[in-house]
């Protein structure tokens, strides 16, 4: 009797687990090897807004959801702990750290190359734990070869052109090792290196490779009481508190317009993320709706990033390793989805992010401790947010209320679609509209601005009535008066 009753409730239990298993991992594989994911939403999005003055978490529809997954199975070569993914047309170069290699793949993942190292004087170089490269315009391929201290610049046909090594300067220490992590070159040739341990900012190399020096450094905030302590103590005392260590990047991506997208793994760094003009300097807009700040999470633990990319329309895509989220955000700073989250067994979730690339419309996300590279397709909800956001930075605003309105429709949580569309009607004058649309995005400056157009063009509108309202008013007074000494009188 026992048996039965137990195999009567294991079954059931069984099957629920099951069910809730597949809900989340199903896949299917293609004829190229890659794992189709047939589930839906696999993380919770959420974006911030401004309720009674404090901040709050509203949950959003998806914006990405994973369409497949490429992994050692599916490669056909062996893909452990990957640091990065770049693209060139349709050719996919991973950096396959684990392995010492480059793969080297087409638009679906299909294998063209695994490159293990190249000739030098007759003999065969291999690589030592890379963690990026670059591909330039006419097919120059940099790698950074981490563990090998050196720089490796190859050809088309992966013939050895140039191997940067330690630099020397004046401004580095004696004893510097030079181990590079991150690279991007530009059209100029000049050569911008993420190294470990490099504080100072990013190197910066000019194409013969002799080094420049440093761009892009990053201010130290120093603590006010620290400093009074360090001038009262002995040196010895000194010495035992904490340094201040300036901040250091940890990736850069280089958009369309040759200006650098950096961040940093700091948790007391104001601004991890920005983005730096060729002299180094952040131009990064920083104009957010509701007041948040390009920092990740507003509420909860600190954001540290790890990667970042950024497509034509500087909408640009920041992963958090602290809980393995993903942050996007538009031009203006403004927070537009958040998605991913920490590893939980199914597709979406991420033990660490080390690399991001939008390659066609699609978003690729590379797992360097799951040795797995997920492909995330953009939703209805993102393709509408993106149009609205395109057309009103083009002038279309007519088209970009259309898509605004159908943003806010499926999201009525969204206080940018609210916003977006108070601006629209603020240029078509109709400023008691906008004050609606303002309100509804808890947007208080531009609220304040439409009440003061409407408050201007009502004064104008009503200014004859409320002159003749006045004098109405003194001619009655008069009148009352002069009544009111005659009566006196008699």
């Amino acid at each position: 009797m026992n048996r039965l009753l137990k195999r009567l409730i294991c079954i059931p239990l069984a099957a629920l687990c099951l069910f809730t298993m597949l809900s989340f991992s199903v896949s299917a594989e293609g004829e190229d090897g890659r794992r189709f994911v047939v589930s839906n939403g696999v993380s919770d999005s959420y974006t911030y807004s401004k309720v009674n003055g404090s901040r709050k978490v509203v949950a959003s529809p998806n914006t990405y959801l994973p369409e497949f997954v490429v992994d050692s199975a599916s490669l056909g070569v062996e893909l452990v702990n990957p640091s990065h993914i770049t693209a060139k047309d349709d050719t996919l170069y991973i950096v396959n750290t684990g392995k010492n290699n480059i793969i080297i793949t087409d638009q679906n993942f299909k294998v063209i190359k695994v490159l293990d190292g190249f000739m030098l004087n007759g003999e065969m170089q291999t690589f030592s734990a890379p963690q990026g490269c670059f591909i330039t315009n006419n097919g120059l391929l940099y790698i950074a070869d981490t563990e090998n201290q050196r720089i490796v610049v190859l050809s088309q046909d992966f013939e050895l052109v140039q191997i940067i090594n330690t630099p020397k300067s004046d401004v580095l220490a004696k004893d510097f090792v030079f181990k590079p992590q991150k690279i991007v070159v530009d059209t100029s040739d000049r050569i911008f290196v993420v190294a470990d341990g490099v504080y100072e900012g990013i190197m910066q190399f000019y194409g013969d490779g002799s080094f420049i020096g440093f761009v892009g450094s990053i201010p130290v905030t120093a603590n006010p009481v620290e400093i009074i302590w360090k001038k009262l103590l002995t040196k010895e005392q000194t010495s035992k508190m904490q340094q201040f260590v300036p901040v250091s990047y940890t990736n850069i991506f280089l958009d369309s317009e040759e200006f650098m997208y950096t961040v940093s793994l700091s948790t007391t760094l104001a601004n991890p993320i920005r983005r730096l003009n060729p002299g180094g300097a952040d131009v990064l807009i920083r104009n957010a709706l509701v007041g948040t700040t390009v920092a990740g999470d507003q509420i909860g633990k600190t954001s540290q990033f790890v990667a970042i990319c950024a497509d034509e329309n500087n909408i640009y895509y920041a992963a958090d390793s602290v809980r393995n989220r993903i942050f996007v955000y538009d031009e203006d700073g403004n927070l537009l989805s958040v998605f991913g989250g920490s590893f939980q067994g199914r597709v979406g979730t991420y033990k660490h992010i080390s690399s991001l690339l939008l390659f066609g419309d699609n978003l690729i996300v590379v797992d360097s401790q799951a040795s797995i590279i997920t492909s995330l397709y953009p939703t209805e909800y993102m393709e509408t947010i993106k149009a609205g956001l395109n057309t009103y930075r083009t002038g279309k605003y007519e088209e970009s209320h259309k898509y605004w309105t159908q943003v806010y429709a499926l999201n009525s949580n969204f206080d940018l679609a609210y916003s977006k569309i108070g601006m629209i009607e603020i240029r078509n004058k109709n400023y008691e509209k906008a004050m609606e649309y303002f309100l509804l995005a808890n947007d208080q400056e531009n609220y304040s601005t439409a009440y003061t157009k409407y408050r201007t063009i009502w004064y104008t509108e009503n200014l004859s009535y409320i002159i003749t309202a006045i004098l109405v008013v003194v001619v009655a007074i008069v009148v009352i008066n002069v009544w009111r000494k005659k009566r006196v009188k008699k």
